[in-house]
């Protein structure tokens, strides 16, 4: 719930902060936020920790998946400028052997970092795409919806930020009974209802687009999301209930890292397929709907994948009994 109640608070507050101060405010004013929780956090997480060097955090391990994460995005916003060119190559070699030299060191290594041997469960495996797919579209869409409503509609950034706001809320206050649905039903019904609401809803979506406005924008967002969070949730929940309770802690870092990951990585993608050419005869508002109508469809096409996803899930689908 309170991971769904941040994209519904995120873009009210940049647009609000973006439309009276400017952009560089809205770090500005985050940045004090950051550390409070950070002092808060030293002095209220537990830190009773097994006096063994084998539970010491593995700071060489962390740095080079930071290396790995880093330079693979760094290597895709390189295409911004529309050309490959010797400097994306160059980082997606680095990223490459930062993440190959973590997986070394993960099997190798006196410390564990990460336990990657969960992901010998294929059940798992499958619902974390699944997780990893959601995540993706919702980044994406979450770029796309304000970029449209401003620089295609001409409405301010605080409009543009609002617009999202009934669809993030509603998600986030509908978990608690996509919880319980998951808890009677189990993960079958929420995972290809809820995908199958979000693929109905994006191809409406995808061809509506060219004739937007900020209502159809906010109607479609909310109803796009009612069925994403409802499998967006389950997938993770399913999924941690493959392991055993000791594998779970790993098992919820590795989802909520691919999270953030995947999130960075669908804003990149989104503003790659939203770029304006300023060489080109359409318009800004003409070629900025036409970019998000490509980010819808390349969303819908993510949805269809899901039902690859959560069926092989369904299939392996064995919750780990103590």
């Amino acid at each position: 719930m309170i991971l769904s109640l941040a994209p519904a608070f995120g873009p009210i507050f940049g647009g609000v902060v973006a439309y009276y101060l400017g952009w560089r405010e809205i770090f500005l004013l985050v940045l004090p936020v950051a550390f409070v929780s950070l002092v808060i956090s030293i002095k209220t997480v537990p830190t009773d920790h097994i006096k063994n060097a084998a539970f010491r955090f593995d700071y060489m391990s962390f740095a080079m998946l930071a290396i790995a994460f880093t330079t693979f995005l760094w290597a895709l916003s390189q295409l911004e400028h529309g050309h490959v060119s010797g400097m994306l190559f160059a980082l997606l070699i680095v990223a490459a052997l930062a993440f190959a030299a973590f997986l070394y060191r993960a099997k190798h290594a006196t410390r564990q970092f990460l336990n990657l041997g969960i992901f010998k469960v294929p059940a798992l495996r499958f619902a974390m795409l699944g997780y990893v797919a959601c995540m993706f579209t919702n980044l994406m869409v979450n770029f796309a919806v304000p970029t449209f409503v401003q620089l295609s509609l001409g409405a301010t950034t605080m409009i543009a930020g609002f617009a999202l706001m009934p669809g993030s809320l509603a998600g986030a206050l509908l978990n608690p009974i996509y919880g319980r649905a998951y808890d009677v039903y189990g993960p079958k019904m929420p995972l290809l209802a809820g995908n199958a609401a979000f693929v109905v809803i994006m191809m409406v979506w995808s061809m509506m687009t060219m004739n937007g406005t900020v209502i159809s924008m906010t109607i479609f967002y909310l109803l796009m999301t009612l069925g994403r969070n409802l499998a967006f949730g389950t997938s993770m929940t399913a999924g941690l209930a493959q392991l055993s309770l000791p594998e779970r802690a790993d098992g919820n870092a590795i989802f909520n890292t691919a999270q953030q990951f995947a999130g960075a990585i669908g804003t990149t993608v989104a503003s790659l397929l939203m770029k304006v050419n300023p060489d080109s005869a359409a318009s800004v508002a003409t070629q900025t709907a036409r970019g998000a109508q490509h980010v819808f469809w390349f969303m819908l096409a993510l949805g269809v994948l899901n039902f690859v996803w959560f069926n092989r899930f369904l299939k392996h689908n064995a919750p780990y009994s103590e």
